[in-house]
């Protein structure tokens, strides 16, 4: 786990937002930046992290997600990851970075990583974590 900053000129919906990373974990803070780059931080009570394994979104609570000023943009930081240390992840991926260790290893020298495919047993380990994107990444 990590914090991350988001950063936009405009929100996709009125009351809601979807974060490019995930899992996210924690919102921690919101802040509105004027084009002046005069920042207003915005009341942690009226948005909410709705968690998700693929696509976690920022909604409002109170009246729905606070005004951009025309010029400015919105910035939000969270945390996201899966933890902070080896055991915090799930299974299928520490098998899958052995894995992949293991294939470089038996491979060393032999290897072409231009085609940027990860090994089949790789991909099949990771492919439920892959985000599917329809619309841009627009949220519900």
């Amino acid at each position: 786990s990590r914090g991350f900053r988001w950063s936009g000129s405009g929100w996709r919906s009125p009351d809601a937002q979807a974060l490019p990373i995930a899992p996210a974990t924690e919102l921690t803070g919101a802040t509105l930046i004027g084009r002046n780059r005069d920042a207003t931080p915005y009341d942690m009570g009226c948005v909410q992290l709705v968690q998700d394994s693929q696509r976690p979104v920022l909604r409002g609570v109170c009246h729905g997600l606070p005004h951009i000023p025309t010029g400015g943009v919105a910035e939000v930081t969270f945390t996201a990851g899966f933890g902070l240390i080896w055991e915090d992840l799930p299974a299928d991926l520490q098998l899958a970075v052995l894995v992949l260790g293991a294939y470089f290893y038996e491979n060393r020298g032999d290897v072409a990583v231009e085609d940027g495919n990860m090994p089949l047993p790789v991909s099949a380990l990771t492919e439920r974590y892959r985000t599917v994107r329809i619309l841009g990444g627009a949220s519900s």
